[in-house]
């Protein structure tokens, strides 16, 4: 039988005794501010930010034919090919078991006829 460290003797006696002094505490001050205390409400105004606004998270899946584009927040570069979709991605902070960085092929599924992203596969921005 294995023998696990603990960092700290767990009593339960000593925890039910800790929460209830919270749990009085709290309740003599009842005008404290809690995380959600000062949240104000939300409320809806002709300048809320509309779909379009969100696609600049994800890197899109159609561009400018023999273009690179490259996602600013994760990073990763993606080639149009000649007819404007996806050949390959430069994937940069993640890893799928591959490593990082790490590329991915696209190309035409020959079930469904659809353009589909490849498993990941090891590759180098180092020329050696």
């Amino acid at each position: 039988m294995r023998n696990f460290a603990r960092s700290a003797q767990y009593d339960p006696a000593t925890w039910q005794a800790q929460l209830a002094a919270a749990r009085a505490a709290r309740a003599g001050d009842r005008g404290a501010s809690t995380l959600l205390g000062d949240a104000q409400p939300f409320e809806y105004t002709e300048d809320a930010p509309t779909a379009d606004a969100f696609d600049i998270a994800k890197t899109p899946n159609t561009g400018e034919p023999g273009t690179w584009y490259t996602n600013p927040g994760s990073g990763q570069m993606r080639l149009y090919g000649d007819d404007g979709n996806p050949v390959v991605d430069f994937d940069f902070d993640h890893d799928h078991g591959q490593g990082i960085p790490h590329a991915h092929n696209w190309a035409i599924n020959p079930l469904t006829g659809k353009l589909r992203r490849g498993a990941g596969v090891p590759m180098s921005i180092l020329p050696f």
